[in-house]
């Protein structure tokens, strides 16, 4: 039973393209997978050996990169941290400390590839942007068609004409009827002061 638990825990993670590795209390390579091996093979042209130091698996400017962390995880325990790769994708490692007979032995990580996701944050957070600089700059009431015509959201100009304003059909940012486009042109100047 022992064995085949084993099998299965090796063939699972032998399985992703997850970056996935063990470090002992001297940062010694212990244990990798075959995504790791060919991660190192195709950037450093390292083939990963067990009983590896860092600095003999990575160039000298990466070499001091991982070894603080784990340090990190085995006097504060797990951690979760972003780490970018030598070729520029981006990893979120997971670090947790490997206990054996209650004390610390070592250290595991798993590194997903999260590139493609940060490069789709980034293009929504560029996009959600570029359209509020666009609504919060026009000068065009934007509604929905119904039966009460209403602002949705209104722009903050429109906001304090409406605050100071007790009858606001006299300002001109207000809108009582839309147009056959469904969009009203407003001035650039309120004649109530706003």
């Amino acid at each position: 039973m022992q064995v085949q638990a084993e099998a299965n825990l090796s063939a699972l993670i032998e399985s992703t393209e997850d970056l996935i590795w063990s470090v002992d209390l001297d940062d010694r390579l212990v244990t990798f997978n075959g995504a790791l091996q060919r991660h190192m093979e195709a950037t450093f042209g390292i083939k990963p050996v067990v009983g590896m130091l860092p600095k003999e698996l990575v160039p000298p400017e990466r070499a001091n990169l991982l070894p603080p962390l784990y340090e990190r995880v085995r006097t504060e325990g797990a951690i979760r941290v972003e780490f970018s790769l030598a070729d520029g994708r981006i990893l979120d490692l997971a670090l947790s400390p490997i206990f054996v007979d209650g004390a610390v032995s070592g250290v595991s990580v798993f590194g997903k590839d999260v590139t493609e996701r940060k490069a789709a944050e980034s293009a929504l957070r560029e996009a959600d942007k570029k359209y509020r600089d666009i609504f919060d700059g026009a000068l065009e009431g934007m509604f929905k068609p119904r039966r009460r015509v209403s602002l949705s959201p209104p722009i903050p100009r429109w906001q304090r004409c409406l605050a100071t304003n007790r009858q606001p059909s006299s300002c001109p940012w207000f809108v009582t009827s839309p147009t056959m486009y469904g969009r009203v042109r407003m001035s650039a100047s309120c004649t109530c002061g706003n």
